[in-house]
């Protein structure tokens, strides 16, 4: 297997120019997006994929970006002997370990809000997170990982829903005290009981309540120091047709920018990421072979992960198992922003390559183009063929036939 080092003479330089065309191909393919998550995967076996992946990174690398090369490949995984790193563990622990940390039993230190929404959105747990800081205090409900009720417990009573509604003359003074009275004996939200009552209709309460849903949570992760205690158990019912509590939460926290602040998810996860020989170049291997590789690529935990890394280096590069034999591939190409097909010459079956491509476009997949493999570098008119490749022709003109 052939790295890029430092470019010299005869068929080295001839693969480092390759690689450096490559780099420059991907670089440049959205320049008003740019490329953060890239896919390597063949049609079939054998044909290269982890050494494009190795050989890509280390161009990237040397070109000054921050790199990190990921093994997806979780049934043959071989970037670790690649590069020449321990794989004891890797991508599997992260997606395990890293974010099973039980808040339930004990609330371990230097937990931040964003860490613990992650964990119990991951987890898809149910019950009430208790959050309180040097002057508030937040019961937020959680089920199955959704937020479905968060209640500013000592909230100033001018600001709350009844208050609220009274002002804005949807709500009587009478009104108001029999709800607030059945809420007593009934444990259920005001909105809840006030449209049932027949008092105000879904409409009247839907921009109050939006309003304290984004008050509270951005106050919540607004907070520094904060104590948590979390407990399992059933929540409050809650009525669709009056507030999709769920589908608002999770909308608002894509906007909050502390709900990516979280260190210690992200210590975890770091703890596992390798240093390689190559300055800017790092490696997350894939750990232990599992028993559901699918099922974990797919899952919302890698989307997490994703995320995660994505925001901590210039471009992530992804090796994965070859298209046609498993589905690994384009689970992960569905959410990545692009992929790179590696063919090798002498193995490479039209019906095979097709399919290949069919499968990547049926996820919607982003296919930036194909690397040719184990070309006869020496052999008359491989400059033609190379510039080819790269989308020009003879005397330097466009090659027009060139797609994917």
């Amino acid at each position: 297997m052939k790295f890029i080092t430092i470019p010299d003479q005869g068929l080295t330089s001839l693969f480092s120019e390759a690689y450096r065309g490559l780099r420059t191909n991907i670089q440049f393919s959205q320049l008003d997006k740019p490329l953060k998550t890239l896919l390597v995967t063949s049609s079939g076996p054998k044909e290269g994929k982890t050494t494009t992946v190795a050989n890509l990174g280390i161009s990237l690398a040397q070109a000054g970006d921050r790199v990190l090369i990921v093994d997806s490949d979780l049934r043959l995984p071989t970037l670790h002997k690649v590069i020449g790193v321990n794989n004891s563990s890797g991508l599997t622990d992260i997606l395990k370990d890293a974010y099973d940390t039980d808040v339930t039993r004990r609330i371990p230190q230097g937990l931040s809000v964003g860490d613990m929404f992650q964990l119990l959105t991951l987890q898809q747990k149910t019950g009430v997170l208790k959050v309180k800081g040097m002057k508030d205090s937040f019961h937020v409900s959680f089920e199955m990982g959704n937020v479905v009720d968060v209640n500013w417990v000592n909230r100033t009573m001018e600001k709350r829903l009844a208050a609220l509604l009274k002002k804005a003359g949807k709500i009587t003074e009478e009104q108001a005290q029999e709800a607030l009275a059945k809420q007593e004996s009934i444990p259920q939200r005001l909105g809840y009981i006030l449209t049932n009552l027949g008092y105000v209709e879904p409409q009247d309460i839907e921009g109050p309540l939006k309003l304290h849903l984004m008050e509270s949570l951005t106050h919540i992760f607004s907070l520094k120091d904060a104590d948590f205690e979390f407990e399992e158990k059933s929540v409050v019912e809650y009525d669709k047709t009056i507030f999709d509590t769920p589908e608002a939460s999770s909308m608002i926290l894509k906007t909050l920018p502390g709900v990516c602040e979280q260190p210690f998810i992200e210590d975890k996860i770091f703890s596992f990421v390798k240093d390689t020989q190559i300055e800017n170049l790092k490696v997350l291997t894939s750990g232990p072979v599992p028993p559901n590789p699918a099922e974990l690529l797919g899952s919302k935990r890698m989307q997490a992960l994703i995320k995660v890394l994505a925001g901590k280096f210039d471009i992530l590069i992804f090796d994965s198992p070859p298209v046609t034999s498993v589905a690994d591939a384009c689970t992960l190409a569905s959410f990545l922003d692009g992929v790179v097909l590696v063919l090798q010459t002498g193995l490479m079956n039209r019906d095979v390559i097709q399919q290949a491509k069919q499968q990547l476009e049926n996820v919607k997949a982003n296919i930036y183009g194909v690397v040719l493999n184990q070309i006869d570098l020496k052999r008359e008119g491989y400059y033609y063929r190379y510039y080819s490749y790269y989308g020009y022709g003879e005397k330097g003109k466009p090659n027009k036939r060139l797609r994917h």
